[in-house]
């Protein structure tokens, strides 16, 4: 049958190849396609009685943080494949518009590793569960865009706000995703002490407590976007906001700092989607800063740096993520 279809093929200029590892990113494929144990795949479904649950309260609930304007139902159903929610997909672009991505990733991990004070290359461990993207080299065991990005934000967090200098560190994650940065910082960190992760979308934090529980991450709770009171009287050091603000309408951003502000947060991390631009994403696709409603509560801009410090290298992988620290006035 090979042999039939390389000669058909060839009659009109061209021959059949088996792709590499490498390549298949580009061709289009969005995840490693491992296969998933049963026992997980059991649970990675649409139709799970707590996932049925999450997507019913969050419907339900009249929270401004849960109206959404990027993340709608058709957005979620067209964009996440619950199986392989770490493949590329709408919690983390991997490999589109990343020709020879591969090339890339070393180039990323390269420029980062200069600035690893934490000494967190060869601590984080990458086995490209659920779907993520993992290349290889001789100088770096397994690196992924999960790993990359968590080995930066730890370290632009210690170098800033000497993270793992405060004991008992508490974190508050809004936007968490699949709890990435909760799982890396449970890792990383022997000084946390507790690390809490919400969403305003229902999936996040079905795939959240699935994740944490699965990595065995005990410091890590997952909090429910309608379960907010559960926070009050925690003290917390610290709040993250990973390209997830810039996928938010101004009405959702200033009810998550509302509670940042009542919380009295010291200090907030905050990674745009747009460089060096806070916007946010309204109904009607328009962009508006958001810059004044986080000084509306109190926060300012201490610290702004470039994801990628080398100016060559971030014009060659085409990565412009700032990283902004804001403190409480």
């Amino acid at each position: 049958m090979r042999r039939w279809v390389q000669q058909a093929l060839r009659r009109f200029g061209y021959q059949l190849v088996r792709t590499s590892a490498r390549l298949r990113p580009s061709l289009g494929v969005h995840h490693d396609d491992a296969p998933l144990p049963a026992r997980l795949a059991e649970r990675l479904r649409p139709d799970h009685p707590r996932l049925v649950e999450l997507r019913r309260r969050y419907a339900d609930s009249t929270l401004p943080m849960l109206m959404h304007t990027w993340w709608t139902a058709d957005y979620v159903d067209r964009t996440l494949d619950l199986a392989h929610f770490r493949g590329d997909n709408a919690y983390v672009w991997q490999t589109r518009h990343m020709p020879e991505a591969h090339l890339r990733y070393y180039l990323y991990a390269r420029d980062v590793a200069e600035r690893d004070r934490l000494g967190l290359f060869g601590r984080l461990v990458e086995d490209g569960a659920f779907g993520c993207w993992v290349y290889r080299s001789s100088r770096f065991a397994a690196l992924s865009r999960d790993v990359l990005d968590s080995v930066n934000e730890l370290n632009f967090l210690e170098r800033h706000a000497g993270i793992t200098r405060q004991p008992d560190l508490t974190v508050l994650d809004i936007g968490a995703g699949y709890g990435r940065l909760a799982h890396r910082s449970c890792e990383a960190l022997p000084n946390l002490g507790r690390y809490y992760c919400t969403d305003g979308v229902a999936e996040s934090t079905f795939l959240s407590e699935f994740y944490l529980e699965h990595r065995d991450c005990r410091k890590a709770t997952v909090v429910p976007a309608d379960e907010l009171a559960r926070l009050e009287g925690v003290r917390f050091d610290l709040a993250v906001n990973v390209h997830s603000f810039s996928e938010m309408g101004l009405a959702a951003i200033d009810g998550w700092l509302a509670l940042l502000h009542r919380l009295d947060v010291p200090r907030l991390l905050v990674v745009p989607n747009d460089a060096i631009a806070l916007l946010s994403m309204e109904a009607d696709g328009s962009r508006r800063d958001f810059e004044g409603v986080l000084e509306r509560h109190g926060y300012r801009l201490a610290v702004c740096e470039p994801a990628i410090a080398d100016d060559d290298v971030r014009e060659l992988i085409g990565v412009r993520d700032h990283l902004f620290l804001f403190e409480r006035a």
